[in-house]
């Protein structure tokens, strides 16, 4: 008999303690039970879907990512001052709407990864309709120090001075010798003149003509050629002054 009430005490301990745990939120919350922890609004976000639905219809995004969402990035923080904000509520005919309000200082909200109230606490409703991004954490690698490669043609050109030797001979540009050199005439002249002369007879006999289609025009010889004539000429006869200036 003890027995049997030893176990309707305990079972009533139970009941009570879960009905305790389980207390319903108030009216106009997001949560049907009032959340103290972050944990216990995440399992009830994956238990009940229609709480589930409702955090998805007011941020747009699927039940999925907003649980994995509010388990990595939700804490819990006492507002030092007072804090004003738009509170979104659900009315009757489980119809979401929203209106302005000051947090006391004091008050516990839900805050995301920018440290901003993010949920009321334990009924869970929004703080506004957007999410804030989560903080990336930076990698111990990034803050490595990375040594800096010199640029390719510099090396190229290191390596290149590095083959040469430091001093190499420059060679002397070969003398050609020219045989049977006309000796200069007073150190003016390295070419006879009258040498010219007879190099320009050729050239006056059998110079460019210009011919038509008329051929009773005569040839005239090309006016180049006369010049040379001409230069060949005097240089005969300078060449022949130098000579009896000399006798």
């Amino acid at each position: 008999m003890v027995f049997v009430v030893v176990l309707v005490a305990l079972g009533l301990a139970a009941i009570s303690s879960a009905s305790f745990a389980a207390k319903r939120a108030d009216p106009g919350s997001y949560l049907v039970y009032k959340a103290d922890s972050v944990d216990a609004f995440v399992d009830q976000l994956q238990a009940n879907k229609i709480v589930a639905g409702r955090y998805a219809r007011h941020y747009g995004m699927s039940p999925e990512k907003l649980i994995e969402y509010f388990r990595d990035n939700l804490q819990i923080k006492t507002l030092d001052k007072p804090y004003r904000t738009t509170v979104y509520f659900i009315s009757r005919g489980n119809v979401a709407k929203h209106k302005q309000r000051v947090l006391r200082a004091g008050s516990r909200v839900f805050v995301g990864p920018d440290g901003l109230p993010l949920l009321e606490w334990r009924c869970g409703n929004p703080l506004g309709n957007k999410l804030p991004k989560p903080v990336i954490e930076t990698s111990s690698s990034n803050n490595a120090e990375w040594a800096v490669a010199p640029a390719p043609v510099t090396e190229v050109a290191a390596a290149a001075a590095e083959a040469l030797p430091a001093a190499m001979p420059i060679a002397a540009t070969p003398v050609l010798a020219v045989e049977n050199a006309v000796p200069a005439i007073g150190g003016g002249f390295a070419i006879s003149p009258a040498f010219m002369a007879l190099g320009a007879l050729p050239m006056l006999f059998g110079g460019v003509v210009v011919k038509t289609d008329n051929n009773n025009i005569p040839e005239v010889p090309e006016p180049a050629s006369l010049v040379t004539l001409i230069m060949g000429t005097t240089g005969a006869i300078f060449y022949s002054s130098m000579i009896r200036r000399r006798k």
